[in-house]
Parts: structure tokens; sequence; C-alpha cells
């Protein structure tokens, strides 16, 4: 799907947040937008999608950041500050209010789409038709 839409122009993939599982989700989605601050934020928010509930807290996000090779002191004033709680809680907010109600919710130009490879690409080719 990368290579035949959005390297090719015809799709742009954009990543709304949308925390469902309370404050620890909410921390989750803030330190994924302080890793985005590194240039980190995809393989932080894939690590975090692998379901290991110790990185939704400081020292299990901080562990990760670690590895990934980014300033840990930054890193942690970023989710000590809840930098970007803001941002997140307001994409949410307007997810919810384009009818958005669970993830992954895909659309192609607004509307909704069966969250399979075949499915996307046959919207968006469609789309850019």
């Amino acid at each position: 799907m990368w290579e035949e839409l959005i390297a090719t122009g015809i799709a742009r993939l954009e990543f709304v947040h949308y925390p469902q599982h309370g404050a620890a989700s909410d921390f989750a989605h803030n330190a994924a937008e302080c890793a985005a601050d590194q240039g980190r934020f995809w393989e932080f928010h894939d690590r975090l999608m692998e379901g290991d509930a110790s990185l939704y807290g400081p020292a299990g996000a901080t562990a990760l950041a670690t590895k990934l090779g980014m300033d840990t002191g930054e890193f942690g004033a970023c989710i000590a500050d809840r930098r970007y709680l803001d941002y997140v809680r307001e994409q949410q907010r307007d997810a919810r209010a384009d009818g958005v109600s669970f993830t992954p919710t895909i659309r192609v130009n607004g509307r909704g789409v069966d969250a399979t490879a075949d499915a996307v690409i046959a919207a968006a080719r469609a789309a850019a038709e």
C-alpha cells in the first residue's frame, strides 16, 4: 500500500490520536508525540501497539526511548509536562465529531473503508480517478 499509494502521491496517511483506555492510553498517546519530537513516532507507536503494558508509564516509556536512541532527558520532560495531551484530546474530540467510534477507522475522502489493504487500495484508486 505504501509504495503503490503514498509514495506515488495518490494518497497520504494521516494518523489521528484516539485514546480509548483512560489515563494509560492518554499517557501513551502523549508519549508517542514526545517521541515524534525526536523523529521516532512510528517506532515508538509500533512498540506500544505490541501490547506491553509497561510502556504505558514513565519508566517503561523512558526505557523504550533509551532503546530507540532518544534524548531521554528531553523525552522525560515532555512526558512529565504532558506537553501534547491537549492536542491528543483535541484530535479525539474532532474524530468523534466526524463519527469515529473505534480504531482503526480508515477513510478515503471522508468515507469509511474496510481496514483491509485491498479495500483501501481500491477506494484510493477510485478517488484518484
